[in-house]
């Protein structure tokens, strides 16, 4: 899996080929990131639509990511991370949505490494907006358009030119529609942390680790996640990337940027990222794996 960050713009990017994209999300819950949480650092926007204003914007715009029913997706509570657990949940899914007469395919895709740059909300959709303008980081690109392909292959379009939609603007032309079906102003600034803390490389090398799970738990510390689902989350907050495993880096070279609203986050949040992340010498740091590590069909 690839958690939710490519919810965002992988919805715009089939949706611009004529593929009702309906997308029911939900917010984050401990470090866990939330769709809803990232949408709602545009100003204006809003997650809860009514069936009949799902469905005019379905047929308007072609995507829709909105509010789902507290009781749709209980498992989403229960993390795989083990490969031969998600293997079998992504072989279930398959199973019952080919029985219940939907084209099924599921990828599994590498969630070792933080996916992209950037690790919170506003951040999270400012990359998206990157990708869907034909830039963003590599990874992300990547598996973008991979998932895209399988979707509009799946829909019977199995030649689409993908990367021509995010280079041409029809995908970004979908976004922004998107955005302002749901009363968001997709040219609104977004919000800003007000405290910044960089971490820099201690040593010359390749940053040869960068563990996914205690940056999201740093970034849920910073604010930019919830530890009740009543709590507020804090938009601008989270972790901005400067290098990914596989890069040469410098000594005082910038690895990471932790964004708060409140200073006192910061301690905390670089406890959980104590031994995360790791430079090794150039010649010792092992090479990454594929992205994509089993596609499963019906």
């Amino acid at each position: 899996g690839v958690g939710d960050k490519l919810t965002l713009p992988l919805a715009p990017l089939v949706a611009a080929f004529g593929v009702a994209v309906p997308q029911l999300s939900g917010r984050g819950l401990g470090h866990t990131g939330g769709t809803l949480d990232k949408l709602e650092s545009i100003p204006g926007w809003r997650a809860d639509l009514s069936n009949e204003e799902l469905f005019a914007q379905l047929a308007e715009v072609g995507a829709v990511i909105c509010a789902a029913g507290a009781g749709l997706a209980p498992a989403d509570k229960k993390l795989m991370t083990d490969i031969d657990d998600a293997r079998e949940l992504a072989r279930t899914m398959v199973a019952l949505g080919t029985d219940s007469g939907v084209a099924t395919t599921a990828l599994l895709t590498d969630m070792n490494t933080p996916l992209g740059l950037a690790i919170g909300n506003a951040n999270e959709v400012r990359e998206s907006v990157e990708v869907l303008a034909g830039g963003g980081p590599s990874d992300v690109v990547e598996l973008t358009v991979a998932l895209a392909r399988e979707m509009l292959a799946l829909a019977g379009q199995p030649d689409a030119d993908v990367e021509a939609a995010l280079r041409d603007g029809r995908a970004m032309d979908t976004w922004r529609a998107m955005i302002r079906a749901q009363d968001g102003d997709p040219d609104a600034p977004m919000p800003a942390p007000r405290e910044t803390h960089t971490v820099t490389a201690d040593r010359d090398g390749v940053l040869a680790e960068q563990q996914a799970l205690p940056f999201g738990i740093a970034a849920w510390r910073l604010g930019a996640g919830r530890a009740r689902a009543q709590d507020p989350v804090q938009h601008a907050a989270g972790i901005d990337l400067h290098a990914k495993p596989g890069d040469p880096v410098t000594a005082g070279q910038p690895l990471f940027t932790l964004l708060a609203d409140e200073p006192s986050r910061f301690e905390r949040a670089l406890a959980a990222l104590d031994g995360a992340w790791r430079i090794a010498d150039a010649d010792t740091a092992a090479a990454s794996g594929p992205l994509i590590r089993e596609r499963i069909t019906g």
